[in-house]
C-alpha cells in the first residue's frame, strides 16, 4: 500500500497500536518511509510497512478497516 499526505494510518509504536495521519512520505532503495502525526500531537519521524526498515510500523489491515468505516479508500499497489 502506498498511503498519500493526510491519509489516516494505524502504527504499531512501542507495542500499542495508535492512530495518525501521513504528513511527509520519503522514498528509500528498499521501500517507503512516512513521516506521521498521531492524534496524541506526538510526531513518529520514521515509520514504514516494512518491518526491516524502521521499529515503528504500519498495519495495513487495520488501516485498511480504518478508511473503509471513514469512508476513504486507500490507493492498493500490488
Amino acid at each position: 500500500m502506498i498511503f498519500q499526505k493526510g491519509d489516516n494510518v494505524v502504527v504499531r509504536l512501542n507495542g500499542t497500536y495508535r492512530v495518525g495521519s501521513v504528513l511527509h512520505r520519503t522514498r528509500l532503495k528498499r521501500g517507503l518511509v512516512y513521516k506521521v502525526k498521531l492524534e496524541n500531537g506526538t510526531t513518529v519521524d520514521e515509520c514504514s510497512v516494512n518491518k526491516e526498515l524502521t521499529s515503528c510500523h504500519i498495519h495495513r489491515g487495520l488501516t485498511k478497516s480504518l478508511n473503509k468505516k471513514d469512508g476513504q479508500e486507500t490507493e492498493e499497489t500490488v
